[in-house]
């Protein structure tokens, strides 16, 4: 029987627990491809839509974070009253209405198309089809029979494109048929990338702030610049990053814009490919919502759900501390008095891995309830550009 030193057994058990745990020591790469998210976005029903046709494409664009060699598309329906029947999908590149390159097609177990349950998602196959990190992956749905209560996400921050007629027009690199412009994202959910060097994935859950309201066209969201900031390491110290901010959401209560995030982590952040850390920035729509807010035990409370929730798949879990409000509406000592306690139970309960003082930073050292004017839009309560981009850069890479 072979022999082996010590040393060498510990190598062997060592090379065993990384396979094992699918880690990637520093200075290799991984042993095979990997997938894991580049994009996703957390969707909602719609109260109010730019579809009122029954057949139709929309066309719109992922900005994706981590690039890869081969991608696969995850569509959701998790709102519609019936089935939502696609006829075909493609993916190209490009951030517009027509497309840079031929677009490809998308397969769903082998077929063309493919019946979306009503509540459900499904996962495309594998589609070779090279993208760089940071590209625009174009994607393009011919929707056969569309459920009236369409599931989408409202705020994009970018242009979405629907050709109106029931003709197919996935295909098209020309953008002539999409005379309707929306600023809205329709079915597409995800997108998954089969990198050959990043192994994992952070995940972002939020509100309006995570959703990057307040900031400009063209990927200003602190995710985005998060992401932005991973893309500047080494390729195997690399990761995606996935963007769950919904405008208006809240921790404990379900509301027009979602339900709330201790049920919707289940699906925007567990059931994501490859995420490995999560992100967690939310809570002051619960303190400022109407009727009176949470104590902040109810609201800590529902942290722990998450905490928990998350660490049963293996994710390590950042809080982020919340924002300062004061001089938006509504605003009051009493609802400062409860940020302020959350915000000292995120930083000293060790509940969390790790903490993000987004408030540390984007506070006002002449008055600290208050956001920095440079930081701030005029409401008061969501950053501006600078804002996100101090937010994005206060993320402890080392932490993640």
């Amino acid at each position: 029987m072979r022999q082996h030193s010590r040393g060498s057994r510990w190598s062997l058990l060592t090379t065993a627990l990384v396979v094992a745990l699918g880690l990637v020591l520093p200075g290799t790469a991984s042993a095979a491809p990997t997938w894991l998210g580049s994009w996703t976005t957390a969707m909602m029903a719609s109260t109010t839509t730019d579809i009122t046709v029954p057949a139709y494409t929309v066309r719109s664009a992922a900005h994706i974070s981590v690039g890869g060699s081969q991608v696969r598309l995850r569509l959701s329906n998790r709102y519609g009253e019936k089935a939502a029947a696609i006829g075909h999908v493609t993916a190209s590149l490009g951030g517009g209405p027509a497309a840079n390159q031929a677009p490809k097609s998308l397969s769903f177990g082998g077929r063309r198309s493919v019946s979306i349950p009503a509540g459900g998602e499904v996962l495309s196959d594998p589609l070779a089809m090279a993208v760089s990190s940071g590209a625009n992956v174009l994607v393009s749905i011919h929707v056969t029979a569309s459920p009236k209560q369409v599931t989408y996400h409202r705020s994009a921050k970018q242009d979405s494109f629907i050709a109106t007629d029931a003709a197919d027009h996935a295909a098209d690199t020309s953008g002539a048929a999409f005379t309707k412009k929306t600023g809205s994202w329709y079915f597409m959910t995800a997108v998954d990338v089969q990198s050959p060097t990043a192994t994992r994935s952070v995940a972002t859950l939020g509100d309006s702030i995570t959703d990057g309201a307040g900031s400009t066209y063209g990927n200003h969201r602190y995710p985005d610049v998060l992401a932005r900031r991973l893309l500047s390491l080494p390729a195997n110290q690399q990761r995606g990053v996935l963007n769950a901010g919904i405008g208006g959401n809240m921790v404990l209560r379900d509301g027009a814009n979602g339900q709330a995030a201790v049920t919707r982590v289940k699906w925007d952040v567990l059931q994501r490919t490859g995420v490995r850390t999560l992100i967690v920035l939310e809570g002051i729509n619960d303190i400022r919502r109407a009727g009176g807010p949470p104590t902040a035990v109810q609201l800590t409370d529902g942290y722990r759900k998450i905490i928990d929730a998350a660490r049963a798949k293996g994710i390590r879990v950042l809080g982020g501390t919340l924002l300062p409000f004061k001089g938006s509406k509504p605003w009051s000592d009493q609802l400062e008095s409860v940020r302020t306690q959350v915000n000292t139970w995120i930083r000293t309960s060790g509940a969390f891995d790790a903490v993000v003082d987004f408030d540390a930073v984007m506070r006002d050292p002449a008055d600290p309830k208050k956001m920095r004017a440079t930081h701030s839009t005029t409401d008061w309560l969501h950053p501006n550009n600078t804002g996100y981009e101090a937010m994005g850069n206060a993320v402890d890479l080392a932490k993640l």
